[in-house]
């Protein structure tokens, strides 16, 4: 079967692993599965179990969730979206909002924060808006990035 990976490099589902499909009508289906580079680009994954196309294809669609904590800890200057959702969000000092999500948006993910009496506000993550990220703590933004975005 085929897999679209959000992070290609991972050697998480190397070896057989516990993974949960979530399909979008909210079913969910507990399986092992492993992964391994196919032809060019590819990745081609194996889920125990699944011996044709027909099974495979009951699984097209599907999201593959990996419980947390299996999860390697982030490298440095990394976040796991988990991590910053809920997060205050700090200018100068003072709380101006909470990250509600976060967009990958090509190689820059983008923060949606909820304002008290706003629409959500989208911030680009690069070096210029981003002063600090502390995970458990909040992200500091710089003035110039929520001024633009107001």
């Amino acid at each position: 079967m085929r897999v679209f990976a959000d992070h290609r490099a991972s050697t998480l589902l190397d070896r057989w692993c516990p993974v949960t499909f979530v399909f979008g009508d909210g079913r969910r289906q507990e399986a092992r599965m492993r992964v391994r580079p196919g032809p060019g680009e590819r990745i081609v994954g194996q889920v125990d179990g699944v011996k044709d196309r027909e099974a495979a294809r009951a699984l097209m669609g599907a999201s593959i969730v990996v419980a947390a904590e299996r999860l390697p800890p982030p490298e440095a200057g990394s976040w796991y979206v988990r991590d910053l959702l809920g997060l205050p969000v700090l200018v100068e000092g003072r709380e101006v909002g909470r990250v509600v999500e976060i967009f990958q948006a090509g190689p820059v993910d983008v923060l949606e924060i909820k304002a008290p009496g706003r629409e959500g506000v989208f911030v680009p993550m690069v070096e210029a808006n981003v002063v600090e990220v502390r995970p458990g703590e909040g992200v500091e933004l710089t003035l110039a990035a929520w001024s633009g975005a107001e």
